[in-house]
């Protein structure tokens, strides 16, 4: 497993941008996603293909950026939060609602959860109502065969959706659906979840923690990567402790209080850039109407207009 230190130099120097970086990047930002748009209003197929390739290619840009300001400054950028918290609700909005021609392009199980708690470690739930319909359709019409590899253990995607069922008191049947299953991530969602025993929940918390260190993906090695179970693979989440913050805030969702626990993770900056304020976003020129069009595209899609207001 990784030390927390090991994280913090290669954060330092593969992840966090140089100044020259920065002039490059705005300069060229409105211009590459118009562009990029303007791929996706041709479109007369393969939609969810051309989202994920053309328009959120540029969200790991965004979302290092983001992480780049906290980590210096301490201080999160607002704008930027929420565009990408905006950005990945529309990329999974249009994954569950299979909106994409040919499922072999679905978004992987992994990145679906990782994406999930990341919203949640902000706070954000309100896109789970719209979604979740759409998910049990998806469980019951075997969709999962199609973005689960059948040879290894899943993790994030179990934490992620053994949330959301949990909240309406359903039980998911991993093994009828044939996913295997990370036993750790599944006992936390069993046993720890909802329980209001502190220590337990405190030990619970720890390991979820120490997991996200052992299953962080460098992207330098191809036996730590992502076909072998190494999850955590945006780069801006290597020092984000965000399952422990998306526990928290479905558990205050409960009426329950988490114990804070000491673990290397909990001291970096991203433990506090995770509020946003979405009364003091203003929405970029192209947001309005990419959501338009999708909603066009496929009416289940318009409650995406109202969902960040």
């Amino acid at each position: 497993m990784p030390t927390y230190k090991q994280v913090v130099n290669h954060v330092k120097k593969h992840v966090l941008w140089k100044e020259e970086y920065f002039e490059r990047y705005y300069r060229l930002n409105p211009e590459l996603v118009q562009k990029r748009l303007d791929k996706i209003y041709q479109a007369e197929d393969d939609l969810m293909v051309l989202i994920s390739t053309q328009l959120f290619c540029f969200l790991q840009a965004n979302g290092t950026l983001y992480f780049d300001g906290c980590y210096k400054t301490g201080k999160a950028d607002n704008s930027l939060l929420c565009t990408n918290l905006a950005l990945w609700s529309i990329e999974l909005a249009c994954d569950h609602f299979d909106i994409r021609e040919e499922r072999g392009h679905t978004t992987k199980f992994s990145e679906q959860g990782e994406s999930w708690l990341t919203l949640f470690a902000c706070n954000q739930f309100s896109l789970v109502p719209y979604c979740y319909p759409a998910i049990q359709r998806g469980f019951q019409s075997g969709v999962l065969k199609e973005i689960v590899p059948f040879y290894r253990e899943q993790k994030l995607g179990i934490l992620a959706m053994e949330i959301m069922a949990r909240e309406r008191g359903d039980t998911i049947n991993w093994e009828a659906m044939q996913v295997r299953v990370d036993p750790v991530y599944l006992d936390f969602c069993q046993n720890i979840l909802l329980s209001s025993d502190d220590e337990l929940v405190r030990t619970g918390l720890i390991t979820l923690c120490d997991k996200h260190l052992e299953w962080t993906d460098f992207h330098n090695s191809d036996k730590h990567c992502c076909l072998t179970g190494y999850e955590i693979q945006r780069q801006d989440l290597l020092l984000w402790p965000f399952e422990y913050q998306a526990v928290k805030n479905w558990r205050a969702r409960q009426g329950l209080s988490t114990p804070m626990i000491e673990h290397p993770l909990m001291n970096s900056p991203m433990t506090t850039a995770n509020c946003p304020d979405f009364s003091q976003w203003q929405r970029p020129e192209w947001f309005n109407p990419l959501v338009d069009f999708l909603a066009q595209r496929r009416p289940e899609l318009a409650f995406l207009r109202h969902l960040f207001i």
